[in-house]
Formats: structure tokens, C-alpha cells, sequence
């Protein structure tokens, strides 16, 4: 238990080192072994004001959720970062760690909270990503922490958390903010490959899959999982230019550049190939297109990649088991002949009237 006694001369040095060396009732409470309360207790009993605040803060920000830029924000917290409550230091609050770059977010958090709270910057020195630098925004405000406590958040939440369906009214700034803190965006300018993935607790990203799935159309995904964290992703240019445009259709004042320029760098790019064989169907002489990475993942299906229709495949497979399963001569050139030649077939992007992009052939 700290000290609670204390003397005329020491509200005196209180007094000294809160309003003349501009010193935290906190900072001089850890300095003597005790609380902030019993600080300002004391400098009140002797006759000596304080200042409430050592930085301002409008607290009453997360009071509701009532614009979407407080959903972003909301969105980064759920992802990057936490809230906290030291009953002994009678101190709640949250925080959010990110690296070091990207350290304007925290500026626009600052701004939209009006706090003059400094944002730190830390060195990694345990764990992964060691000798990195990070930047940390931390406030200290039991009526935040206790908004955020509404909306689904809580301390050491890395493996708890739910995806807060009756508060978000737009999932569109909320999903952002999570994409911007825990997600990544991946695209290849000369294989035309993208992948988009976020991870999470397991049922905020079934949460978000769901969202996908009724607000852009998007089949829905399996899971995956690396120890105890989840990931959804999904791969194909269509899927993540869907979206990507359905993410930032808020028209978001601020959001995670890096990210943001890898996506625009996948919808500036014209038109997207497909690489294409050109096949003769051993059984009908049919010649026709087939996607080429269709052909290798049907593979396993053995001859049934290699026909133009389950009919043909099946009059092959009738004489390939009327000859004790095995390829006469005839047969196995007939296969190898199956492949005339390849080609790249190309498809063009554009916007349609509804704001949305299309493929279309070229």
C-alpha cells in the first residue's frame, strides 16, 4: 500500500513540481510511492489548484458512433490496438502501436480526438521484428475506455473479439480500418495476380466474410489458420478490385497510403490475360478453349480435363477399360496430340453506370 501522509512541506513541493516544472500528478505520484488522487487530495486540502489534465482531450468523442470516420478509427483500435485498465494505477485508457511511417494516422486520430497528447516512438527489442521502430499513441480517459467497452472492445482482446454487428451502421469505414492495421494487399504488374487478406479473431472475420458476401456478392471463403490466428483472403483480380472499390466508396479523408497505392496500382492497370490452350477433344474432333490453370487443377481428375464433354470423356474411359486399363496406341497419341497450341486472352476494365467494374473481352 503507497503513502497516504503527507506533511504542509510536501504540498508545497507538490505544488512546486505540478505547476512550476509542469509535472504530471501521476509522474509525482509513482516519484512518492503513491496515487494521483492522494496528490491532488492533498494539494486541494492545503489550498492549491491543479490541472486536470496534464493534455486535453475531447472525451466525449465515442460517445456514439454517429460518423464514419469514428468507425475507421474504431476499426484501427479493433485491430492495432487495445484498451487497458491498471486498477492499481486507477488508470484506463487505450493505444494504438503502428510502425513507424505510417505514424500520420496517429496525427489524424489525435486530430479528430482534439488531443494534445505526444505520440511515442518505441524500438522493438523482444519478439518478432526486432530493433524496428514503432510509433504509439496512448490515452488515458475512463469515459473513452468505457464507450469502447460498448462497442465490443476489452482488454488483452487478441483472441475474444466479435465482429459488433448491431453498432456499425457502415461496414465499409469500419472494415477499412481493420484491412488498414491487420490486412495486406498484394498485386503483381506482369503475372496480373492479386491477393487480398486480413487477419483476426475468428469470428470477426467470419463477420467481414459475411459482409462481403451480401454487400459486393463474393463466394465466401474458407478460413485459414497459423496457430491461434485466423486469416481470410481471397486471390483474383475480380474479387479484389471489387473489393477495393467497395472499401474506399466512403471517400475516406485519410487512410493507410501504402496500401491504398497498391490497390490503384491494380485498377490502373487496363486489362488483365488469361493464358488459354487450344485443345482437340480425342473423341469428337472438336477444337475449343481451355483455361490453362483449370487444365492443371483438373489434372488429378485424369482424363476428364482432356474432353470437350462428360460424353466424350466417357466413351475414352469405356475403351480404356474394355482394354484392361491401359492406352492402346492409338489412344495415347490421340492424348498427346490433345494440346494445338496456346494463347492469351485478354480482358478489358471499365466502370459501368452503376459505379462498378466490369471485364469484358477485349
Amino acid at each position: 500500500m503507497g503513502k497516504s501522509n503527507f506533511s504542509t512541506v510536501d504540498a508545497i513541493l507538490f505544488n512546486k513540481l505540478h505547476q512550476e516544472d509542469n509535472i504530471s500528478l501521476r509522474q509525482i505520484a509513482k516519484q512518492f510511492d503513491t496515487c494521483h488522487r492522494v496528490i491532488k487530495r492533498h494539494l486541494i486540502k492545503h489550498g492549491y489548484s491543479y490541472v486536470k489534465r496534464r493534455y486535453s482531450l475531447n472525451e466525449d468523442y465515442f460517445n456514439e458512433l454517429d460518423d464514419p470516420q469514428k468507425l475507421y478509427f474504431l476499426g484501427w483500435i479493433y485491430s492495432d490496438g487495445n484498451v487497458f485498465d491498471y486498477p492499481d494505477k486507477k488508470y484506463k485508457g487505450f493505444s494504438i502501436k503502428i510502425q513507424k511511417k505510417d505514424s500520420y494516422i496517429l496525427e489524424y486520430f489525435k486530430e479528430l480526438l482534439q488531443a494534445e497528447h505526444p505520440i511515442k516512438l518505441e524500438k522493438q527489442t523482444s519478439g518478432y521484428c526486432i530493433g524496428n521502430e514503432y510509433a504509439k499513441l496512448q490515452i488515458g480517459s475512463s469515459r473513452i475506455y468505457n464507450d469502447l467497452l460498448k462497442y465490443g472492445l476489452m482488454p488483452r482482446k487478441t483472441f475474444l473479439l466479435k465482429y459488433p454487428h448491431q453498432i456499425v451502421t457502415d461496414h465499409r469505414p469500419f472494415i477499412l480500418g481493420i484491412f488498414d492495421g491487420n490486412g495486406g494487399i498484394s498485386f503483381n504488374p506482369v503475372s496480373k495476380m492479386a491477393n487480398f487478406a486480413i487477419c483476426g479473431t475468428k469470428d470477426v472475420l467470419i463477420g467481414i466474410r459475411d459482409v462481403f458476401q451480401k454487400e459486393i456478392g463474393l463466394v465466401p471463403n474458407k478460413l485459414s489458420k497459423n496457430k491461434s490466428i485466423y486469416r481470410l483472403s481471397y486471390g483474383g483480380v475480380k474479387p479484389v478490385v471489387r473489393i477495393a472499390e467497395w472499401l474506399y466508396s466512403w471517400n475516406p479523408p485519410v487512410n493507410l497510403k501504402r496500401k491504398k497505392e497498391k490497390f490503384d496500382m491494380l485498377l490502373d492497370v487496363p486489362k488483365y490475360g488469361k493464358n488459354m490452350l487450344i485443345f482437340k477433344c480425342p473423341e469428337c474432333g472438336h477444337i475449343g478453349e481451355f483455361e490453362k490453370r483449370m487444365f492443371y487443377q483438373l489434372k488429378k481428375y485424369k482424363f476428364k480435363s482432356k474432353f470437350c464433354s462428360l460424353s466424350c470423356s466417357g466413351k475414352f474411359n469405356r475403351k480404356f477399360q474394355l482394354n484392361g486399363c491401359k492406352l492402346t496406341l492409338e489412344m495415347e497419341q490421340m492424348l498427346k496430340e490433345n494440346i494445338r497450341g496456346e494463347k492469351k486472352k485478354y480482358l478489358k476494365t471499365k466502370m459501368n453506370i452503376e459505379g462498378l467494374r466490369t471485364f469484358t473481352p477485349e
